[in-house]
């Protein structure tokens, strides 16, 4: 699994959202699973950002 922090400071360009998306498409076909989430997420959605973390766990290892 990879957890992904996205911030506008990393996403200004076209060709920084260009790159993200081929690293995130390489990830899934390496078969990993790919969870992204955003500074709000983090600060102030904690508890559902964790709950999504650990609803996903179980679905990937399986």
């Amino acid at each position: 699994m990879v957890v992904e922090l996205l911030g506008y400071e990393h996403h200004r360009s076209t060709m920084q959202m260009q790159r993200d998306a081929e690293r995130l498409n390489r990830m899934q076909l390496d078969g990993l699973l790919a969870m992204q989430f955003t500074y709000q997420d983090v600060v102030t959605r904690s508890p559902v950002m964790l709950a999504t973390l650990g609803d996903s766990v179980p679905r990937h290892v399986a």
